[in-house]
């Protein structure tokens, strides 16, 4: 069950640039409908736009906690059978992702690096 924590913690970090991005645009949208900002508000668009936003954002830590959780305990199940830590890590679906990323990253990076010698 400890084994689910780090998991929990890295995809609630990642989650929470989504998160940031959604409350500022939502924000950005009741300054635009509602430039005074009163204490209350009667526009029922920009209601919809606040109650979206807080919806919408609390959903997003749900359920990339809840994945968190699921790869944490599947991570340590695995790792609890006896095989290695490293082999199991390498197999959670997230790290299969990253290193589709990093396959295709790392061609760029190469053609725009230049000649520095290095290979």
């Amino acid at each position: 069950m400890a084994g689910t924590f780090p998991f929990v913690f890295a995809y609630q970090i990642v989650a929470a640039f989504f998160v940031a991005a959604l409350l500022l645009t939502a924000s950005a949208f009741l300054n635009i409908l509602e430039p005074s900002s009163p204490a209350m508000t009667q526009n029922a668009l920009a209601i919809v736009i606040s109650l979206a936003g807080a919806l919408l954002s609390f959903g997003a830590m749900l359920i990339t906690s809840l994945a968190g959780f699921c790869e944490g305990w599947r991570t340590g199940w695995e790792y609890g059978k006896g095989r290695p830590f490293p082999e199991v890590l390498y197999e959670t679906p997230m790290a299969k992702i990253l290193s589709r990323f990093r396959r295709k990253a790392r061609p760029v990076a190469k053609r725009s690096s230049g000649s520095t010698g290095c290979s």
